[in-house]
């Protein structure tokens, strides 16, 4: 997956500490490029967020759907994370539809951003 082509990860890795090889995951995201992008996940750990790290995930994936020629970008979030949900409205996305039952345990609404070429 990380190979592919028509993907990009940003991962945000702490330094490892002292003795330690590896350093921690604090937040990931990815998208899917083509004429429909997707972003396929933006996840932030818990105490890492509130400090703007998903928004500039974010904003990231989105210049680069843009720069490898998207019309438009799509995502799927929880009917339940208003959070989320006002973070891709502040970043132009609207909701477009429903997926009822797409995770286990909650609906997933679909956004969209249409870029202005």
């Amino acid at each position: 997956e990380l190979a592919r082509p028509d993907c990009l990860y940003l991962a945000l890795i702490e330094p490892p500490a002292p003795h330690q090889s590896l350093g921690r995951l604090r937040a990931l995201a990815g998208v899917g490029f083509g004429i429909e992008a997707e972003i396929l996940t933006v996840a932030v750990e818990p105490q890492s967020r509130r400090h703007g790290i998903a928004q500039r995930l974010l904003h990231s994936l989105i210049v680069a759907a843009q720069t490898h020629g998207a019309a438009e970008i799509f995502l799927e979030v929880r009917a339940g994370d208003s959070g989320a949900q006002a973070l891709y409205r502040r970043a132009g996305f609207a909701a477009v539809g429903l997926r009822k039952k797409y995770y286990l345990d909650d609906d997933a609404v679909i956004m969209r951003k249409t870029f202005v070429k």
